[in-house]
């Protein structure tokens, strides 16, 4: 006779600990939710240490990657109902949570102290300003390392979030319809920009001398009103040694090709043979195969290779510095 029903919390905590090391990660999500037993269970055994999540929230919507196969497991909560994506998808009502509720859950029961990416949606009936106060008091002790934000004209909000949740290794900002910054834009965001980081990827009407506030070590900017003499400008100061730790510089706008002599006025370098050989990374195809380039000087015996390139009526100008991970020589 097979038994209804099994008192799993009635076993003993040592083989309790080992029921619940058998269970996947989305198993475990699922039991947290049945009581306050299982929720401080989930979080006493702590099965799943030191990971990082992904976490997105657009709207009503929260989505989170998560933790053991990122990539193959995801969770979302909108209108009272949770999906989860592991093996196969289900959904399942739950209405004793809202949106703050349940973020606050997760990140609870796995004893979340960093997220690797904190998206956040501000357009298309994404986040608005009045939910501010309630991502702010779930992430509050929660580091960022890779804050991402997508916005159209809610440039105030984006100050805000970039203010309350400053990352210590990647920023993100990506606005869906650029429009230009007026002098009190550029200063604002100037005074939230964090002071260091390692990637910074912008696709904002940011001038290239606002980047030269910014220490960092990458940077992928599209910036539509992009110009040659801009460009020479900004070589120049880091030539001078005012962004010594940059490694790589991508900018990108869309017209016709940049002007070579233009960007390298009164800069020392070397056009390359046009068979040298050598790989250099690109955001969109990692290490790509590329020929010649020209080479300049950075100081310090630092070399630094650069391609122009037009593309699609894409205009592109790389930078990157020898014996980085971003160029590799044959």
């Amino acid at each position: 006779m097979v038994a209804s029903s099994f008192p799993l919390l009635n076993l003993p905590q040592k083989n309790l600990k080992k029921v619940f090391c058998n269970m996947v990660e989305s198993e475990q999500v699922c039991i947290s939710m049945v009581s306050k037993k299982t929720k401080e269970l989930v979080r006493e055994f702590h099965i799943f240490k030191n990971h990082r999540p992904y976490l997105e929230l657009t709207g009503s919507i929260g989505y989170i990657e998560g933790l053991s196969r990122p990539g193959n497991v995801f969770y979302q909560f909108q209108n009272g109902n949770i999906d989860i994506w592991a093996e196969s998808k289900f959904r399942f009502s739950a209405p004793q949570f809202d949106a703050k509720s349940w973020l606050k859950h997760f990140l609870y029961i796995f004893r979340i102290s960093r997220i690797a990416t904190l998206h956040l949606t501000l357009s298309d009936g994404g986040l608005n300003e009045s939910q501010l106060p309630m991502i702010t008091e779930c992430l509050k002790d929660v580091k960022i390392s890779k804050l991402s934000i997508g916005f159209a004209t809610q440039f105030p909000l984006m100050i805000k979030l970039l203010s309350a949740f400053p990352p210590n290794i990647e920023l993100g900002l990506h606005a869906t319809n650029p429009q230009p910054l007026d002098s009190s834009q550029q200063l604002e965001l100037r005074q939230v920009l964090p002071n260091k980081l390692q990637k910074l990827n912008s696709s904002i009407y940011l001038p290239l001398n606002e980047l030269l506030f910014v220490t960092c070590s990458f940077i992928d900017t599209f910036y539509p009103e992009l110009t040659e003499q801009e460009i020479n400008v900004f070589l120049k100061h880091w030539i001078a040694g005012l962004k010594s730790g940059l490694e790589y510089f991508r900018s990108v706008k869309r017209g016709p090709a940049l002007n070579q002599d233009t960007i390298l006025k009164g800069i020392p370098h070397e056009i390359a043979p046009s068979n040298r050989k050598f790989k250099l990374f690109e955001v969109d195809s990692g290490m790509t195969p590329k020929v010649g380039g020209i080479d300049i000087h950075l100081g310090q015996g630092i070399k630094a290779t650069i391609i122009l390139e037009h593309r699609f009526d894409y205009a592109e100008l790389f930078v990157a510095v020898h014996d980085s991970e971003y160029i590799l020589f044959e």
